[in-house]
């Protein structure tokens, strides 16, 4: 709403010296405008611009419907989440498809997926690249998964609100 840039990273808490900083303070100070995802996994190929808006996808569903929803319209939309089960974020991104979100993206970025849960006496069956690909078959759509981004070990910091280019794997 303020069109101010917002910054998605690392938590203080986590300020425990297992993280390396340099990206994360390089970002801030304005000092770095581009990051590696080379090594990331590509599952549908393509190059993505637009304004990067998420983070948190728990969070942001519960943005859908209301002001301060951001308008998705070419948007590259940041993803990540932790300790829920495979059957909600199939629910969550079959959500994000009914309502047209996907259908706007320009591009849509995985992050880290922790602590996920399933059941052991009665298993989902599908694993979260599976979930995706199954919501966003038939649109023209590039995702790139495993990204730094979350609850893992290694976290990148990326400036929501801003305009990306991603293109052979570098933001």
């Amino acid at each position: 709403k303020t069109g101010l840039i917002g910054f998605h990273g690392p938590l203080f808490r986590e300020f425990d010296g297992h993280l390396d900083y340099t990206q994360m303070m390089a970002v801030l100070a304005g000092d770095s405008d581009s990051l590696d995802l080379s090594e990331c996994t590509v599952l549908k190929e393509g190059d993505m611009q637009g304004t990067l808006l998420g983070g948190n996808m728990s969070v942001f569903q519960g943005l859908i419907g209301t002001p301060y929803m951001p308008d998705m319209e070419g948007a590259v939309l940041l993803l990540e989440d932790v300790g829920d089960h495979l059957s909600r974020y199939d629910r969550m991104i079959c959500h994000l498809k009914n309502t047209g979100i996907l259908q706007k993206l320009s591009g849509l970025i995985i992050g880290s997926f922790t602590e996920v849960k399933d059941s052991d006496t009665n298993p989902f069956g599908f694993t979260l690249e599976d979930i995706l690909l199954e919501h966003t078959d038939g649109l023209n759509l590039p995702i790139l998964m495993n990204v730094p981004i979350g609850h893992g070990k290694r976290l990148a910091t990326l400036p929501i609100g801003a305009e990306i280019t991603l293109k052979n794997g570098v933001i």
